[in-house]
């Protein structure tokens, strides 16, 4: 049996190379208990393995109970979206041209809903498929919006639910877009 035993809410690491050196073993940590190269490696040898679910939640407590200096390595660690603005920004004007597509189409199963083309496909199903469309290309917004730029509320800790208010709403409306 092999047991790690680590210091995470410490004030051993201070300012500087220190607190890279965390950071960096932070990220071994999180590595070594989320790769399946590990896990293969472990079993290849006769080592028995942690389930899923409990390396999970190891890593996860790693990461977000490290500390340097009584400040909390996860938002540096935790890797929010790997959209860069301009990209991000490409993929939101994508969006919204989709929509104006969308919009679009359905202003034309509107006005020509008595036509021969419209009128057997059957307009108000088209327009519900439509609307259904819409919602699902809203999905790319409420997904696309990350920690950048945002301050979180520095009275909850890091990885609960409501550090980043706006964050949690756009990740509950993301739901209900594509239900």
């Amino acid at each position: 049996v092999t047991y790690v035993v680590m210091r995470t809410r410490t004030s051993l690491f201070t300012t500087g190379d220190q607190c890279e050196r965390a950071r960096q073993t932070v990220h071994f940590w999180r590595w070594y208990y989320s790769s399946d190269v590990v896990q293969e490696m472990a079993e290849a040898a006769g080592h028995a393995t942690l389930p899923a679910s409990m390396r999970q939640v190891i890593g996860d407590r790693v990461v977000f109970d490290a500390e340097c200096d009584g400040v909390s390595l996860a938002e540096s660690i935790v890797n929010p979206l790997a959209l860069g603005p301009v990209l991000r920004g490409i993929v939101f004007g994508l969006g919204a041209v989709l929509l104006l597509f969308i919009f679009a189409a359905a202003a034309l199963f509107i006005r020509y809903r008595n036509s021969s083309a419209v009128k057997p496909a059957q307009p108000f199903f088209l327009l519900i498929t439509a609307t259904g469309c819409a919602f699902s290309v809203c999905t790319i917004f409420t997904g696309g919006l990350n920690h950048t730029g945002r301050t979180p509320d520095s009275t909850i800790p890091v990885g609960n639910a409501g550090r980043y208010p706006d964050l949690d709403v756009a990740c509950s409306a993301q739901v209900w877009l594509t239900i």
